[in-house]
């Protein structure tokens, strides 16, 4: 894994002597560089050289727990997430009545007649909400558009909920494109790779209501935070790694999630928010 990203948050004395260490070798590299230009592409080097010795090795607090979209807190991402056309990396807080377990079987329409759907979570991608008590079973680690297999949002979240993480890719990457992304999640004992499925297909049908962000091809879920990126490097993946381990530590839950608050009707209530609604 990858410890010299920068994050833009206040974690540790630790985190902060990390970031000096990163930005002087960033200026060691910049100026070594600026050195081989002359004139006017000397200076240009020189000052995109201070901006940035600056913003890295002190400019943290002051990007520190920015307000994000739907009540999230936003964080820079890494140098090499930025790189990849990576966005901000969000951090929900939701409330115990924003998610929780629930039976299937005890899910009424609310229309007679109509279609069992179980409300989603506002962020457009997965980070929290209603979940069965069923999560992801076996070793399987990558999945692709066309498996009989494909598992139920609620699922994931049950996972998610005890640490899994996963990274969601766009079909249009291709074969070769999944196989890369299996190699780094097999490197990790936690991850799923899983395809974006289209909301016109419905597959699953629990997944209508999250939409990919526009103009990116990959996202990464894990409870309560999200990325989502235009490519991906194994650099940047360890990065969102990292910022979930530095977030969860040793508390990943080991017990259920609390139970979801049904009404005596059958109906799940709307999972409400706070906040923008800007990607």
């Amino acid at each position: 894994m990858s410890h010299n990203s920068w994050w833009g948050v206040k974690d540790s004395s630790d985190t902060q002597q990390t970031n000096r260490r990163s930005s002087l070798r960033i200026a060691d590299t910049l100026s070594k560089t600026s050195r081989a230009a002359s004139g006017f592409a000397t200076i240009t080097v020189a000052c995109v050289l201070v901006a940035i010795t600056y913003i890295i090795a002190f400019g943290a607090n002051s990007f520190d727990s920015m307000k994000g979209p739907f009540g999230s807190t936003s964080h820079l991402p890494s140098v090499a997430s930025t790189l990849l056309g990576c966005g901000s990396v969000y951090q929900f807080d939701p409330k115990s009545e924003a998610y929780g377990v629930f039976d299937m079987r005890d899910l009424k329409p609310k229309v007679a007649g109509g279609k069992i759907r179980v409300p989603t979570a506002p962020p457009l991608v997965p980070a929290y909400g209603y979940m069965t008590d069923t999560p992801l079973s076996g070793d399987k680690v990558v999945y692709r558009l066309d498996d009989k297999d494909l598992p139920p949002m609620t699922s994931i979240l049950r996972s998610m909920y005890s640490g899994t993480i996963v990274l969601w890719y766009l079909p249009t990457v291709g074969e070769s494109g999944i196989k890369k992304l299996e190699e780094w999640a097999n490197t990790h004992s936690n991850i799923v790779v899983m395809p974006w499925v289209p909301q016109t297909l419905g597959i699953p049908e629990t997944m209508t209501g999250y939409q990919m962000p526009a103009g990116r091809t990959y996202a990464f879920s894990a409870w309560r935070v999200t990325q989502s990126c235009q490519g991906f490097g194994t650099t940047a993946a360890n990065d969102f790694v990292d910022y979930v381990t530095r977030l969860h530590g040793s508390n990943i839950p080991s017990t259920l999630p609390p139970l979801a608050k049904m009404d005596e009707a059958g109906h799940l209530p709307s999972i409400e928010y706070a906040g923008s609604d800007i990607r």
